[in-house]
């Protein structure tokens, strides 16, 4: 999972929620984003 640092314009800048080596925060277009629910709705088995 994913937390939001901060939104500026069409970017955002994401973190991960739990702490592991080798994790760090980074730059997304929103446009690029999809709520969860919405990826699970069409990925299912």
């Amino acid at each position: 999972m994913f937390t939001f640092v901060s939104i500026d314009g069409d970017e955002a800048l994401i973190e991960s929620v739990l702490a592991a080596p080798g994790t760090y925060p980074f730059h997304c277009k929103l446009e690029h984003l999809v709520p969860f629910e919405s990826w699970r709705s069409k990925n299912a088995p």
